[in-house]
Order: structure tokens, then C-alpha cells, then sequence
């Protein structure tokens, strides 16, 4: 199985209607009754026939269940899909909160981003403002978008295992760690790696409640504070940022790689994962939403590159990866 196997899922998300038919088979428990083995029209657990019989069409027409002899079952590509069934109910759950915003204040975010930022819930969930004090419902919004965050990582964080030679190295910095999933993959990859996750307060606390029980959590710790304001900690043989930089402005974002900089040893590494600009001329599904409404924030990697050449880095390294848009991965030594 290929790492970028997990990006079949979009495929069963191309339009709203395809992803709300899916996702009350997935939700009424059909899906999983199917999953089990095939069977009759009329032991579908939706009670209405002229429902029932919609439904199936929807799914049929979208490649997810087929006929063969009156018995219904799963597609084989659809069967592949559900092996990341996590992945694809939290983007089908982030895109129906996206697509409210788009339907409501589209025009604002081609041309008038404060005020799509000012009036959508989708900027209303990414609050990091509130993830410094642990309180019951600053965890609950983080949990959300992290949920979000956390199946998208644990995914991408296996690509880009998949370009990295951290075999030599013992100590990795996350920036910006999240959930510490990103840290789960690299440690799941390169056994002698420790990683210090580096993150907000309220993140930190619900990323060691998702490594807790996972492989590889003994080798994760996490570290509270703010990457604008404090100081990161020194003598890394790795430092990542992922999906980091594009949070920012230019100047933070030069200030943010000023400090990874700081904070690797002489020869460390510098890996940076970030979405290249979105572009639409081929069409945008519906599973792509998530990506539309931070188009405004993905940038070229002129900007990191420039930001690079004046500070003490060597051996410079800019390819890009083609996930379910382009991603860049830049690397960089830090000079003796």
C-alpha cells in the first residue's frame, strides 16, 4: 500500500449532494452493514422506501455501493476508501462547515478578506487566542478544528517521512506540533527520533491525550508556549514546520524561521511542509472547499527561500509534492 493511497477519498466527495448521500450511509449505519457483506434492498436501515431507493441511486451514481442480483454491496474502490474512514468523515464534517461560509460570504473571500475572516465560522474555530487557558470550552473549540488537523497530518506526516533521511538524528523540534500526530509518523518511521512538540497550552493538553495510547508516545514530549513571543529550544538535530508558516504574516513568518534557525545545532536539519497557492483552472470538488477558504494564506516558495538565503542556512532543497493540491518541502542545513 502507498502512502498517498489515502487520497481516493476525494473522489467519493466531488459535490455537496455526494457528500451528505455518503454521509447518512455512513451515520444510519449502512455503510458498515454493507462493509459486513452484502445484502437486499429491503434490509437498508433507512426506513422510507422512496428514501431508501434515492439513496441508493445517490451512492450507486457515485461509484460507492453496486447491484449484482438484487444484493447491494460496496464497490472495491469504495472499499479502499474506507479503510481511511476517519479522513473521510472529518472532511466531509469540515466541509459542510466551510461551505455555509462560501455559500454566505464568497464574494468577501475573492475580495474582501478582513471581512470574510471577520464574519465566517471557519476563522471563528481557528481562535488561537483561546488555546492559552485550559478551560472546558476553549478545549471543546480546539478539539474541533484539531480533529480536522489531526486525520489531514496523519496522512501527509507519512509522505513526507517518505522524503526525509532523518536517520542520523536524535532530536526533532515540531513547530507548531499540533496534536503531536506529525510526531507519531516520524517516530513510527525513524525509531531513534525524540521529538519535542512545540505548540499553545490548550494544544499541547489534547495532543498528549491523542498520543497517550499510541506507538511511539514515550518518545514525545510536549512543550507549551508561544513561538512568537518565546524561545524555542536549542541544539535540535531537526526542526519541522509544518503547515506553520502560511498562519502568518511575512514579517512573523521571517521571525518564525529566524527562530528555527536559533534553535538548530550546526549541520541541523530545517524541513518545511507547506500548501503551495491553490489553483482552480482544472475545477474545484467539493472536498476541496477546506483548501478554498485559506487560498488567500498558501503562497509561493519564493517568499521562504528569500527569507532563507539571509539566514545561516546551507544546502537549500525546494521540490514539490503532488498530494490532493501541490505542497512544497523545503530543506535546509544549518551552516557550522
Amino acid at each position: 500500500m502507498s502512502n498517498t493511497d489515502y487520497l481516493v477519498v476525494d473522489e467519493f466527495l466531488k459535490t455537496e449532494l455526494d457528500a451528505k448521500a455518503l454521509d447518512l450511509a455512513l451515520r444510519s449505519g449502512m455503510i458498515g452493514q454493507l462493509e459486513a457483506g452484502a445484502c437486499s434492498f429491503h434490509q437498508l436501515p433507512i426506513r422510507n422506501v422512496a428514501g431508501r431507493q434515492m439513496l441508493v441511486e445517490l451512492l450507486t451514481a457515485n461509484n460507492i455501493i453496486q447491484m449484482d442480483v438484487e444484493q447491494i454491496g460496496l464497490t472495491s474502490s469504495f472499499r479502499t476508501a474506507l479503510a481511511f474512514r476517519e479522513l473521510l468523515e472529518a472532511k466531509i464534517a469540515f466541509a459542510e462547515e466551510v461551505a455555509k461560509d462560501i455559500s454566505l460570504y464568497f464574494p468577501s473571500l475573492i475580495d474582501n478578506l478582513p471581512h470574510f475572516m471577520g464574519s465566517s465560522t471557519t476563522f471563528q474555530l481557528f481562535r488561537y487566542d483561546r488555546c492559552f487557558e485550559a478551560t472546558p470550552s476553549n478545549l471543546e473549540l480546539a478539539r474541533r478544528w484539531m480533529q480536522f488537523t489531526t486525520a489531514l497530518t496523519r496522512y501527509e506526516g507519512r509522505v513526507l517521512a517518505d522524503h526525509l533521511d532523518l536517520g542520523g538524528s536524535a532530536h526533532l523540534l515540531d513547530v507548531g506540533g499540533n496534536s503531536g500526530e506529525l510526531a507519531l509518523q516520524l517516530c513510527a518511521v525513524f525509531p531513534q527520533l525524540k521529538v519535542t512538540s512545540f505548540d499553545l497550552p490548550v494544544v499541547c493538553q489534547i495532543g498528549r491525550e491523542n498520543v497517550r495510547s499510541r506507538e511511539g508516545h514515550e518518545r514525545i514530549i510536549f512543550q507549551a508556549g508561544d513561538m512568537r513571543r518565546d524561545d524555542l529550544p536549542r541544539h535540535m538535530d531537526v526542526v519541522t514546520l509544518k503547515s506553520v508558516l502560511h498562519d502568518w504574516p511575512e514579517d512573523h513568518a521571517g521571525a518564525l524561521l529566524q527562530k528555527a534557525a536559533q534553535a538548530l545545532r550546526p549541520g541541523g536539519l530545517l524541513v518545511i511542509f507547506e500548501r503551495a497557492p491553490l489553483h482552480a483552472l482544472n475545477g474545484l470538488t467539493y472536498a476541496q472547499l477546506a483548501n478554498l477558504v485559506f487560498f488567500p494564506f498558501f503562497r509561493p516558495a519564493d517568499l521562504y527561500l528569500q527569507i532563507l538565503s539571509a539566514l545561516p542556512f546551507a544546502e537549500v532543497h525546494h521540490e514539490i509534492i503532488h498530494l490532493e493540491m501541490d505542497f512544497h518541502l523545503i530543506t535546509a542545513r544549518r551552516s557550522p
